[in-house]
């Protein structure tokens, strides 16, 4: 697989987004900062063991998850998703792992397999209904699953006029950004990554991106 991603021509900005979450991980871990934003240039949420696409060819996250086990014993992650699509990497490389939580919204037909969960958001969906779906799943899944990290795969290709547009509002992200925070801190001493996944438009990047980070950097 690394040499069919090499032979794509993007394998070095592929290897820098990767790298990027790993490195955020492992800062994170030993203490160096609390949490992270991490500008990738691609995705990773629709590459598996196997196979990639979508603009995603290493997932990032798992190989973070694979490091903070390997080097530092690390035991349980949550994996939020999102993106207006269905992470069908991430499902598969964590489908029969059960110290892994991976939440997916999207309008993917809801599925469950083992800590893989896919919430089913009805398109289109007022900001509203979709915070309700993603507040009702931090609370219920990923409270009581009590992860030592959390790993935000975070697209705003659902907002009105993106690609994957699911009839979101911009500041529909931030309240999702504000209630993770709260959540990274009472469960895992704030320990958040905040993945860049999905999105085209420059305008959203440039008025969003730098939202996000705000977040994540007041107290």
């Amino acid at each position: 697989m690394v040499e069919r991603v090499r032979a794509t021509g993007d394998y070095d900005g592929a290897l820098y987004s990767a790298s990027g979450t790993v490195a955020a991980a492992v800062r994170i871990w030993c203490g160096e900062i609390t949490s992270a934003f991490v500008f990738t240039g691609y995705g990773d949420h629709h590459a598996g063991s196997n196979f990639f696409g979508g603009g995603c060819y290493f997932n990032g996250a798992a190989i973070a998850i694979h490091e903070l086990r390997d080097k530092f014993g690390v035991a349980r992650f949550a994996i939020i998703d999102t993106d207006a699509h269905h992470g069908d990497g991430t499902w598969e490389l964590f489908e029969s792992d059960l110290d892994v939580l991976y939440v997916c919204f999207c309008s993917h037909a809801s599925s469950d397999q083992n800590n893989d969960v896919n919430i089913h958001v009805p398109v289109p969906i007022h900001d509203s209904g979709y915070f309700a779906l993603v507040k009702g799943a931090l609370d219920n899944l990923v409270r009581h699953f009590e992860p030592e990290i959390i790993f935000w795969n975070w697209g705003y290709d659902g907002t009105v006029g993106e690609y994957g547009d699911m009839g979101l509002s911009p500041e529909v992200h931030m309240r999702i950004a504000m209630e993770l925070k709260k959540l990274a801190r009472d469960v895992c001493s704030g320990r958040l990554i905040v993945i860049l996944c999905g999105g085209s438009r420059r305008d959203f990047a440039r008025s969003l991106i730098p939202q996000i980070i705000q977040v994540l950097v007041e107290e």
